[in-house]
């Protein structure tokens, strides 16, 4: 370490009192790429170069393309048809008033668009809004006896008690019972 220090004191003793000495890239960085051979930009080209896991998708579709830039093409002619509108809007007011207002609009317009197609977007990846569903019981109101008879030819009288058969009445709610 202090061997070192020595080295940069002198080292920096000698840029003070000598005149600069000029370096090329190879001289300054040994270890780098342009010293065997390459250019700077041949250098930096090459230790920049995107690895296969950083390139992304291979093929995007001429629709995805075509979908991405009509929907900037009408979010930008919304803004300024606002805009426009507000300016012609506000036509007895001072210059910098309509101004003011056509600002205005416009950052509400695209503050609006944003939202709209965030929601737009995220139900397209399969997130739709969560709906609260409405959860279906069914109770028993009534139950009677198909057929009409008894066991030998006797009418049946209608029973109080429900009893849970096939042929059940049912009313359903809404709301879960308390």
């Amino acid at each position: 370490m202090a061997r070192l220090r020595r080295e940069e004191e002198n080292r920096a003793y000698e840029r003070m009192v000598g005149p600069p000495r000029l370096e090329t890239f190879a001289q300054r960085f040994p270890g780098a790429p342009s010293a065997g051979g390459m250019s700077t930009e041949q250098a930096f080209a090459e230790i920049n170069r995107p690895l296969k896991e950083d390139e992304g998708p291979a093929e995007i579709s001429m629709k995805e393309v075509n979908r991405q830039l009509t929907v900037v093409f009408n979010v930008l002619v919304s803004i300024f048809g606002v805009a426009a509108t507000m300016w012609f809007a506000t036509r007895w007011r001072p210059a910098t008033e309509r101004v003011l207002w056509c600002l205005f609009a416009a950052i509400l317009t695209a503050v609006a668009d944003a939202v709209i197609y965030s929601g737009v977007l995220g139900n397209m990846l399969g997130e739709p809004m969560k709906k609260k569903s409405k959860s279906e019981v069914r109770e028993i109101v009534n139950t009677w006896e198909v057929g009409g008879e008894g066991k030998e030819g006797e009418p049946v009288e209608p029973v109080d008690e429900p009893k849970h058969s096939d042929a059940s009445v049912l009313r359903r709610r809404n709301k879960p019972p308390l």
